[in-house]
């Protein structure tokens, strides 16, 4: 009875533990567990007048163990929320920083380009072809600007959401500085928008830039009827006709690549004042500006493969003269080709004579001279194979050669033993 009494107790004081350790937030249950059955089996073997003594002093352990575990946990946990702090108000700082940098970079450029559309405003329209292509440089210049500050105003616009719950001063102040350069920026682009629609009206009023694209427009069909006059059908034409041909459609490639100049001009303003949302007459004069574009590269691509088509001509028909004709006496016209047909031709006719040339004296001496090198080497290998006297394949001089392959180490008195 009194076995089962101590062990009831003994139960009874692994029951009273104190249960902290299963709301401590970190600390690991199996270490707790097994503290408990250890004290456990320890309290059942304990004599009774000991028991509680013994109990006491466990609980108290427990408890301080139980502390100290929660005592490390806050000291960590109160670390890491302190770590976390710099690192936020670090980051605060930096995007602070970062933040006051763009406003004033955006006011400073918006400064420049406020001055500078006011100036282009009161300017006085472009009336001339060269004018407009440089005021659209201008705006080319100022539209790639605007896309540039533009994500800088966004970014600074999403950064500052993080400093709207703030009330301090400085807060206070930029979300002022941020809300002026929003005014400034709309201001701006506005401005920007209505010089643009100043130059697309000027465009359109502009005399040069239709006489040109109607002289460009009839310009390009006389180009593409001299190319269809210039090209040669017949594969047996008469080289007089075919140089000519080349000819024509050098000079043809060399205007179309002059005029190309013209076309990039004219199509640089398309870009920037002819757009299709803004009217009927806006849509005409781009679609009369992309037809001028593409049948000029349309013709220059075709000029370039009808002179590849005559240069093959030329050359094979250089190639198919005999050589004793080839020097111009019979043949004028051949004469006059290109330096490259020239070459050609010379090339083919000098080569049958190169053809028979004598051997070189050094091949004659060499195989003349051939046969008795060939004696002398067959008597030296003979001389090498006969040996000098009779001594030199004795049997003394062949047990020395076999001897000279033996162990030099002898043993005075017989081989150790094994």
């Amino acid at each position: 009875a009194r076995r089962k009494h101590r062990y009831n107790q003994g139960e009874m004081a692994g029951n009273a533990l104190p249960g902290p350790e299963t709301s401590t937030p970190y600390k690991p249950g199996y270490e707790l567990f097994g503290l408990k059955r250890t004290h456990k089996c320890f309290l059942t073997k304990l004599p009774s007048h000991l028991f509680c003594p013994v109990l006491i002093l466990l609980m108290i352990e427990a408890f301080a163990v139980l502390a100290l575990v929660g005592l490390i946990d806050r000291w960590e946990l109160i670390q890491a929320q302190d770590l976390r702090n710099k690192l936020r108000m670090k980051q605060n700082l930096q995007q602070w920083q970062q933040l006051n940098s763009d406003l004033s970079d955006v006011s400073a450029w918006l400064d420049e380009t406020e001055e500078e559309l006011e100036a282009l405003q009161k300017a006085k329209p472009p009336s001339s072809l060269q004018e407009l292509e440089q005021r659209v440089r201008k705006l080319r210049d100022l539209l790639k600007a605007f896309d540039n500050y533009k994500a800088v105003v966004l970014s600074v616009n999403l950064s500052s959401k993080d400093f709207q719950q703030a009330d301090s001063t400085e807060c206070k102040e930029l979300q002022n500085r941020l809300r002026q350069v929003n005014l400034r920026w709309e201001k701006a682009t506005q401005a920007l928008h209505g010089w643009r629609r100043g130059l697309q009206q000027a465009l359109l009023l502009c005399q040069d830039f239709h006489d040109q694209s109607q002289r460009l427009l009839l310009w390009l069909a006389s180009a593409e009827g001299r190319r269809s006059a210039a090209q040669i059908t017949d594969p047996n034409a008469d080289p007089h006709t075919v140089l000519e041909s080349h000819k024509e459609l050098m000079q043809l490639e060399k205007e179309l690549l002059e005029q190309q100049l013209k076309v990039n001009s004219l199509q640089e303003l398309s870009t920037y004042l002819l757009l299709k949302s803004d009217g009927e007459d806006y849509i005409e004069a781009d679609e009369k500006v992309h037809v001028i574009g593409k049948k000029l590269k349309q013709l220059i691509e075709q000029v370039s493969h009808d002179l590849k088509t005559i240069q093959g001509n030329l050359v094979s028909q250089s190639l198919s003269i005999p050589g004793d004709v080839d020097s111009g006496a019979h043949h004028p016209v051949a004469a006059r080709a290109s330096p490259a047909v020239k070459k050609a031709s010379l090339g083919h006719s000098c080569a049958p004579r190169a053809a028979p040339g004598s051997p070189s004296f050094f091949y004659r001496v060499f195989r003349a001279a051939l046969p008795l090198q060939l004696l002398f080497l067959l008597l030296l290998l003979l001389a090498c194979m006969i040996p000098s006297s009779e001594e030199d394949y004795s049997c003394t001089q062949a047990n020395n050669f076999a001897r000279s392959f033996y162990p030099m180490l002898r043993y005075t008195n017989g081989p150790p033993p094994t």
